[in-house]
């Protein structure tokens, strides 16, 4: 079986412009007619058990800790200088407008702006557009404070070596998807306007000239739903588990994460194709491709489904452009606490990659970054994600299908399919013949005497946890045990147990010290959440995250881990026990 060569690119493409044609409109309905599109899409490649579920988009509804913000449709929004000249239009550019912007009054308004940069709020932003090159979320409350008719943001974050300068986004609007995350109960809205649209209105202002705008905004918030379609290709031995993959939809751009989806699409098509031509055989476990909205809709279909976490996951997220976006693929790893056989598999299939032509790759520890995010060990699913990022075109709407690069999306394909087939036929060691090399790097490479004790370990205990996987068992991954700093005897012996399934995305206080602390997409807080498994003391999980770390103050360790447990006490995450 051959990927490479039975790659489509014709066809990939057209995956990535179904969706991306729909979800660059940003709105509800679109996301709609994206869900049919691979709804039609999964069954036209002959998937089994093809499934919609409509995950709640209300603002409220919580899956986990995750909420999907609420339904958004755009009738049309425009913002016009008093001559007609126009600033911004969501018809010829849907990243123009603030996700889950209000409406203005019919026939939209008029209101004078003002730079708001460096002005302390005040009385002064009533009734103003406020001008910014920070982010609009930066000065929403104070704008809500104090009556601001709206807000204009030119804000575009940099990338060293990547995106350097405000001039090569000339005619690109950043997409802002922060500005309200979840409920818009307010008037208000923002545009998100192009860098030479905000220098102009800068200019302009500083020379003392007073500037009146039209701002129109026909939009409408309610409660609706997006959809999670998922589809599989079903294994002769469906006791031995699943391999679960998974994209998001629901974004603007072609590359971030159009292209992940196709991707994965066109490995299922291949293999399915495959399968159906006798070229190969049915895989002997399950294949499960879901696709829907980014981290909410993962947390919404393994909760819906809990029989179906994989025992093996694979996300990719951002895999079509490189060189015209002066971005390197990077391969994301799982957190040290679920460590397994296939992070080295992958750097192996990478690695085997570059046999079609060399590229470049990084590396990448565990971090919060998108859908890998199912590599948090109560999901049991050992995780691993390919993601391009960051890239010049990221969350912009310079991110179209014209940008992706066919080589790229060709060699990615290999590596996901490569990886599938391996994980789903594997029946004994010899099938999965990695042999550890990217752990014993790691090895090398330890930063603390516990952290190189901790791979020797890991590289032993690996041994047992393939064989689990090849028996279908995930109880008894993560076997990996060994010393670790003793308990000071003035530390009180508190073990923790985590009670709640999901990634934290709320403000946590801890009620004894009145600490707050900030966990939405904070890896560093969630590190302690994923060695809390009932059988350590807070003392030895803050020995456990100083480790992953690279530190070595597990005194320092323990002072926030266990602030931060009384936290996740308080919001009922996880229990204390003496």
């Amino acid at each position: 079986m051959n990927a490479f060569d039975k790659f489509n690119w014709d066809r990939c493409l057209s995956y990535a412009r179904g969706i991306w044609e729909n979800d660059h409109r940003l709105t509800n309905s679109a996301f709609l007619k994206t869900g049919e599109f691979v709804e039609k899409t999964m069954r036209d490649i002959g998937l089994e058990e093809v499934e919609v579920l409509k995950a709640h988009a209300d603002g409220r509804t919580r899956y986990a800790e995750w909420v999907i913000p609420e339904a958004w449709e755009v009738k049309g929004a425009r913002l016009t200088y008093e001559d007609g000249e126009i600033i911004a239009d969501y018809d010829e550019n849907p990243c123009s407008l603030s996700m889950r912007s209000a409406k203005t009054p019919a026939g939209g308004i008029w209101a004078e702006v003002v730079d708001a940069d460096g002005l302390a709020p005040d009385e002064w932003m009533r009734g103003k557009l406020l001008l910014t090159s920070k982010s609009a979320a930066s000065i929403r409350d104070n704008a809500l404070k104090f009556g601001a008719a709206g807000i204009l943001s030119d804000f575009f974050p940099m990338y060293k070596g990547i995106r350097e300068s405000r001039e090569e986004m000339t005619g690109v609007s950043r997409w802002d998807v922060e500005f309200i995350p979840e409920r818009n109960d307010t008037n208000l809205f923002a545009f998100s306007i192009t860098p030479e649209r905000g220098d102009g209105l800068r200019k302009r202002l500083k020379a003392g000239e007073k500037i009146r705008l039209h701002a129109q905004v026909d939009t409408e918030l309610f409660d609706g739903y997006v959809p999670v379609v998922s589809g599989a290709i079903l294994g002769e031995k469906r006791e031995l588990g699943e391999i679960f993959l998974y994209g998001h939809l629901y974004e603007p751009g072609a590359n971030d994460n159009a292209s992940g989806c196709a991707l994965l699409l066109e490995c299922m098509n291949i293999y399915a194709d495959m399968i159906r031509r006798g070229e190969a055989k049915k895989p002997q476990r399950t294949i499960r491709l879901a696709l829907g909205q980014e981290c909410m809709g993962s947390n919404a279909y393994l909760l819906k489904h809990p029989d179906r976490k994989g025992q093996m996951c694979i996300v990719a997220d951002m895999v079509g452009t490189e060189k015209i976006d002066n971005a390197t693929l990077g391969v994301w790893h799982s957190p040290f606490a679920n460590w397994s056989f296939l992070d080295d598999l992958i750097e192996e299939i990478v690695e085997s990659a570059k046999e079609f032509g060399d590229f470049e790759h990084k590396s990448r520890p565990y971090g919060i970054a998108t859908d890998n995010m199912l590599g948090d060990p109560c999901f049991h699913m050992p995780t691993v994600a390919l993601i391009t990022e960051p890239a010049k075109s990221y969350h912009s709407s310079m991110d179209t299908p014209e940008r992706l690069e066919e080589s790229v999306m060709r060699r990615n394909a290999w590596i996901v399919f490569e990886m599938i087939k391996a994980l789903s036929n594997a029946q004994d060691e010899a099938d999965l013949p990695c042999e550890y090399k990217y752990t014993e790097r790691m090895k090398e490479h330890a930063r603390t005497a516990l952290e190189k004790t901790f791979w020797e370990a890991k590289i032993h205990s690996m041994q047992a946890e393939k064989q689990a996987f090849l028996g279908g068992e995930t109880s008894c991954l993560n076997l990996c045990d060994f010393s670790l700093p003793e308990t000071p005897k003035d530390i009180l012996n508190i073990y923790v147990t985590r009670i709640k399934d999901g990634c934290m995305t709320l403000d946590k206080i801890d009620p004894l010290s009145g600490r707050r602390f900030e966990t939405a997409w904070n890896t560093h807080l969630h590190r302690p959440l994923y060695w809390a498994n009932g059988r350590r003391n807070v003392w030895e999980i803050a020995c456990l995250v100083a480790m992953e770390e690279g530190k070595s103050d597990y005194s320092a360790a323990y002072d926030e881990c266990m602030s931060l447990f009384r936290a996740l006490s308080e919001s009922g995450v996880v229990t204390m026990t003496e």
